[in-house]
């Protein structure tokens, strides 16, 4: 922007807000430098084992499937897909040297993962642009556990079975959930990881291997509504640092799972959504003082969990649950990742793709729920770079993520409005005054509430893909100097033109 445009632009934003005041709330982004910056994976997603996931009922060939993980790749960035969850602790594979598996529902439990499903699953990772951050079993006989020790001979036998494929698996984690309930202790677990990683040197030689991530440490769990008071587990904080120190430096990312567990009330209470931010500054916090280099990964992270599965017989993951699956859980998801990327998370694994009442696609119809079109247009419009909100809307209802743009020389607000009225916010400050801005406002389809199956965009028609395909999602340009409209329970992306220092603009640029 020219210097004299930015000497224009507090009397543009003046002028706005005062069109604006008082009903509409302003806000104060600092964008000299940024907080904070994400991995390019930041927003990706997990594809689960579990039977009780429906991994072996569905078809990973299916073109649903592969349509949905080109929409996602189509919105621009470059995600992961975490191959993982509590069913990989059970897999054994087929691969070409190793002895036949024969699944077995009988303590050792084991399922069998064969070439053919394990295309499948690579097929919907390509699909989507992702490479795979595979979870191998630590306990493929079955008998390690007892011994605390691990095999990896099964594991190295897939894994050149898929470098002669040229499959694009680009890290490994070894044993999901195994800590801190006394199954192993962190040394013991960092050995079989680092045992692995000795396998899979052999089995790479001089080329690139995959690089390590663990402990996928048993989560954060807050109930809700949420005791006063409450805090992030001791004991799963201790794990991830015992576990860091013992990897001697090899680590390329420290994991968790967390779980909130929001209902219809919860997920509208500014405080309930606080203890995403609260988890996360202790495991920055804890995980620091040991390693100032390692990422830092929500690996597996949803707005709910619990026993059985559709399909299975038993309740489904959200136990009936009317916000799972539907818009309420977008409003979690939104606000969740941007309280992650601002405590200094590299990356955020949403659980799951497919497969839980909450997952990314319906499980029975294969239709994206409304969490999809929050990570399309995450990806779409969201950078790297963190932004410092230094003085957020005085309605805590009204919750603001700043971050420079996808595109170069452009910033993107997540507005979140937990509020069942419409509501307004000033207009970006770091706005270039004479470029419109594009939103994204993506609401409950036909003014629902929580519960609604289907998100709208701008106020059109419920949001789907369109002959297997992701929809333009055109945004609505909005003059600069117009206030931010926030629908009913909205979530929008406010992409808009700045030069902030920031976000790639000249030095000296506000």
């Amino acid at each position: 922007m020219p210097r004299s445009l930015l000497r224009a632009a507090p009397f543009l934003l003046a002028s706005a807000r005062a069109w604006a005041a008082p009903a509409c709330g302003a806000f104060s982004i600092n964008a000299r430098v940024a907080v904070h910056e994400v991995a390019p994976y930041f927003a990706s997603f997990n594809i689960d084992s579990s039977a009780d996931r429906s991994f072996f009922l569905l078809d990973w060939r299916a073109p649903a499937l592969a349509a949905a993980a080109r929409g996602v790749a189509a919105a621009g960035g470059a995600g992961l897909v975490r191959f993982g969850g509590t069913g990989n602790n059970f897999l054994v594979y087929d691969a070409p040297g190793a002895p036949p598996c024969v699944r077995s529902a009988a303590a050792p439990r084991r399922e069998c993962l064969n070439a053919s499903t394990w295309a499948g699953v690579a097929g919907v990772a390509a699909a989507a642009a992702a490479p795979v951050v595979f979870g191998v079993n630590m306990f493929p006989r079955g008998d390690e556990k007892a011994n605390h020790t691990f095999d990896p001979t099964n594991a190295a036998a897939f894994f050149a079975a898929a470098r002669a494929r040229g499959d694009a698996i680009w890290g490994v984690e070894c044993g999901n959930e195994l800590g801190p309930d006394g199954v192993l202790s962190p040394a013991e677990q960092a050995a079989g990881l680092l045992a692995l990683d000795d396998a899979l040197a052999e089995v790479y030689g001089a080329a690139p291997r995959p690089f390590l991530v663990g402990p996928d440490a048993l989560g954060f769990h807050a109930p809700a509504p949420s005791p006063p008071g409450f805090v992030p587990s001791a004991d799963v904080l201790a794990y991830m640092a015992d576990f860091v120190a013992a990897m001697r430096g090899r680590l390329r990312a420290v994991t968790h799972h967390e779980y909130i567990e929001i209902n219809e009330t919860a997920v509208l209470d500014p405080a309930f959504l606080d203890l995403t931010a609260e988890i996360a500054a202790q495991v920055v916090a804890r995980v620091r003082a040991v390693d100032a280099r390692v990422e830092i990964w929500a690996g597996e992270i949803g707005p709910h969990n619990g026993d059985g599965g559709p399909g299975d017989g038993r309740p489904g993951n959200c136990a009936g649950n009317v916000v799972c699956g539907r818009w309420g859980s977008a409003m979690w998801y939104a606000d969740a990742m941007a309280a992650k990327a601002r405590a200094g998370y590299a990356a955020f694994c949403r659980q799951d793709l497919i497969g839980a009442d909450y997952g990314l696609l319906n499980v029975t119809t294969l239709a994206p729920t409304p969490d999809y079109w929050v990570l399309a247009l995450w990806r779409r419009t969201v950078g790297t770079r963190v932004l410092a909100v230094d003085a957020p809307p005085a309605d805590a209802r009204v919750r603001v993520g700043a971050f420079c743009g996808a595109a170069p020389r452009t910033a993107t607000l997540v507005v979140v409005n937990l509020a069942d009225a419409p509501a307004c916010l000033a207009p970006p400050g770091l706005a270039d005054p004479l470029a419109p801005r594009r939103e994204y406002a993506l609401a409950p389809a036909g003014g629902g509430s929580v519960a609604a199956a289907r998100a709208a965009l701008n106020g059109g028609p419920p949001l789907a893909l369109a002959g297997g395909a992701l929809p333009p999602l055109p945004p609505a340009l909005v003059p600069a100097a117009l206030p931010i409209q926030l629908p009913p329970l909205g979530v929008v992306f406010v992409n808009f033109d700045t030069d902030a220092d920031a976000c790639g603009g000249p030095p000296g640029a506000e």
